[in-house]
């Protein structure tokens, strides 16, 4: 990582996360791995310390970023649950330890020009996200796909769950959930990711969403 900032100045950015390991010694190498890059990036009050970024979802990490000087990324669309209260709890250990936090909260979206159409691209999604949960790990179906699959009572429930991670709509709607949310999280940036099976589609979403955050 040093070296890519060293060719490529002020791009590069390193994320970790632990997703569900275990790992004793988790804190003391993201401390380790925050200090050595901190010596090879310029301090700025744009950026974490070493440009280190740390994703939390349950809120359990969230302090850990803070008392280093890192960032923390909170990971909306694996948990949309609880984020606000680890999002403060991270700015409560940054500020406490006399670092300046810096908060981006990474959300899943689906837009299209209509809300029927980002429906059908979110059922394909959620289709997609409900069969690697039980073990099929396959490509994301087109939408033509989805509507005619044939959900189990199983894989229906599973998608309702998987859906309060999603935001859907047309992309005014989108934006103003998206606004709220980082409002209601404190956070300074959004992170968004899409996905949808034609690569049209998903360069739509981005084009779309860029367009209504542009007002």
């Amino acid at each position: 990582m040093g070296l890519l900032a060293a060719v490529h100045p002020d791009r590069v950015d390193t994320g970790v996360g632990r997703a569900s390991l275990s790992d004793p010694n988790y804190a003391a190498k993201v401390a380790s791995l925050v200090h050595e890059l901190d010596a090879s990036h310029p301090a700025s009050n744009n950026e974490p310390a070493g440009r280190v970024w740390v994703l939390g979802a349950g809120g359990s990490s969230a302090p850990l970023p803070g008392t280093l000087g890192a960032g923390y990324v909170h990971g909306h669309f694996l948990r949309p649950t609880g984020g606000e209260a680890a999002t403060s709890a991270y700015r409560e250990a940054a500020v406490a330890s006399g670092h300046t936090p810096h908060t981006v909260l990474a959300v899943r979206f689906v837009t299209a020009e209509t809300e029927e159409q980002a429906r059908a691209l979110a059922e394909a999604l959620l289709l997609w996200r409900v069969r690697k949960d039980f073990g099929h790990d396959g490509p994301i179906p087109s939408t033509a796909t989805a509507a005619r699959y044939q959900w189990s009572t199983a894989e229906r429930a599973r998608a309702q769950e998987r859906s309060q991670a999603l935001i859907v709509g047309t992309p005014s709607k989108v934006r103003a959930e998206l606004l709220a949310l980082a409002d209601t999280h404190g956070a300074d940036e959004l992170m968004l990711n899409t996905l949808a099976s034609d690569p049209e589609d998903r360069l739509e979403a981005y084009r779309l969403l860029a367009d209504a955050l542009k007002d």
